[in-house]
């Protein structure tokens, strides 16, 4: 079932590239906050496709996370996730769905994310982005809220 979702993204992504769109590129700061109480610092590279539509914007994004600071160093998170962009004025408002995949010293756990936020352009392309991720544990893994704060822009 994995494998299949898997081809399905793949190749709704490589459909969606065809098209006319931009790239867009970032760094963020991530604060993973367990509901046990435990929480974790990340930097987190973002990359992604979007596509206009004729009321916002369609993107796949993947972003790459890793711990930064020294307890943390061997957890990792990766993120592929579809967002969908609303112009609200003087910012855009963000929602997103996607799989979260968690990397813990060699141990691997899976996850459905979804999340809100919004974006707003600062200075020549530049966008400071702000965005509260639920990450929905499987099994016995308490569920992860992540708040991010970054900057990406189009390449």
């Amino acid at each position: 079932m994995k494998s299949l979702i898997v081809a399905a993204i793949a190749s709704t992504t490589l459909a969606v590239t065809a098209q006319a769109g931009d790239i867009y590129g970032g760094i963020a700061y991530d604060l993973g906050r367990w509901h046990t109480g435990e929480q974790t610092n990340h930097g987190t590279l973002i990359l992604g496709y979007a596509m206009q539509t004729q009321v916002g914007k369609i993107s796949a994004e993947v972003d790459l996370g890793a711990g930064i600071t020294g307890n943390e160093s061997d957890y990792s998170t990766t993120r592929l996730r579809g967002l969908y962009t609303l112009p609200l004025g003087s910012f855009d408002g963000l929602a997103s769905l996607g799989g979260t995949m968690y990397n813990d010293n060699g141990t691997t756990h899976t996850s459905v994310n979804f999340g809100i936020g919004a974006e707003k352009e600062m200075f020549n392309g530049f966008r400071v982005r702000g965005e509260a991720i639920r990450d929905l544990m499987q099994n016995d893994h308490t569920p992860v809220t992540v708040l991010r704060l970054g900057v990406v822009t189009d390449f």
